[in-house]
């Protein structure tokens, strides 16, 4: 059985994945837009991994994960039939059966 929880914490998103049962392989995808740029990959000894997302207006976002393991990998985006266009995917593999993805952005000045 699997759950998902969403909260709005200031200027974050956090989402909150639960897994009860029994279970060999589970994960969590978020497909980019191809106009989104990862910037930086930083790993703490004991913390989060974050992934810095650059967007076009130049603004940037900080995805970090807790409790699970993040990967990224090549993947395409379909915008309409027939069109494709390569972009990434972050992939959260769950260690246990809880994994928690903070994604947050700066206030606007």
């Amino acid at each position: 059985m699997h759950s998902r929880k969403w909260r709005v914490e200031g200027h974050s998103l956090v989402i909150r994945d639960q897994i009860r049962g029994p279970f060999r392989h589970a994960e969590a995808r978020f497909r980019l837009h191809p106009s989104v740029s990862i910037r930086e990959v930083r790993s703490e000894q004991g913390g989060p991994t974050t992934v810095y997302l650059r967007l076009p207006s130049g603004h940037e976002i900080a995805f970090a994960v807790h409790e699970g393991v993040l990967n990224q990998e090549p993947t395409t985006w379909h915008p309409e039939f027939g069109r494709c266009l390569p972009t990434n995917c972050l992939v959260v593999q769950f260690v246990g059966e809880t994994v928690e993805t903070r994604i947050a952005w700066k206030a606007p000045s």
